[in-house]
C-alpha cells in the first residue's frame, strides 16, 4: 500500500508546503515510534526540498527523533510506560535520599565541631588541675 498524505501545512514565510505521510507499518510493542515521514515541498515549484524518513540520517538526526516518543511514554508500548515510569520514581527517590544523607552529615559535622570548639575553649585537661 502507497503511504497517504496525513496532514499538509502551507508555511508562506518561508514558502514551504510540509506535508506528513501516514506509512502503514507494524509495529511490535519493543518498536520505537518516531513519527510520520514529511515531506518539505517548495510552494511555488513544488520541488522536494527535503524528505525526513523517521529512524534514518544521522545518529544525531535519530536521536533527536527518538525524544519526543520518549518523554511522551510511547516507546516499548505499556511496558515501556512502566520502565521509565519506575526509572522517574528511582530517580526521585535517590534525589530525595542524597539530601537526607548530605543533611545528616552535615549536622554530624556541625555537632563534632561544635565539641570540639566547646573542648578547646576549656583549654587542656592539665590546665584544669
Amino acid at each position: 500500500m502507497a503511504p497517504q498524505a496525513v496532514d499538509a501545512y502551507h508555511y508562506a514565510v518561508f514558502g514551504v508546503y510540509i506535508i506528513s505521510l501516514d506509512e502503514a507499518a507494524t509495529h511490535s510493542a519493543w518498536a520505537i515510534d518516531t513519527g510520520h515521514p514529511h515531506l518539505y515541498l517548495d510552494d511555488q515549484t513544488g520541488e522536494v526540498l527535503m524528505a525526513t524518513i523517521p529512524g534514518q540520517g544521522t545518529a544525531g538526526d535519530v536521536f533527536l527523533q527518538v525524544q519526543f516518543p520518549l518523554h511522551s511514554g510511547r516507546i516499548g508500548g505499556l511496558a515501556g510506560r512502566i520502565l521509565i515510569a519506575v526509572a522517574g520514581v528511582a530517580l526521585a527517590v535517590v534525589s530525595v535520599t542524597g539530601v537526607v544523607i548530605w543533611w545528616r552529615k552535615r549536622r554530624a559535622r556541625r555537632q563534632v565541631a561544635a565539641r570540639e570548639t566547646a573542648a578547646a575553649r576549656k583549654g587542656p585537661a592539665s590546665a584544669r588541675v
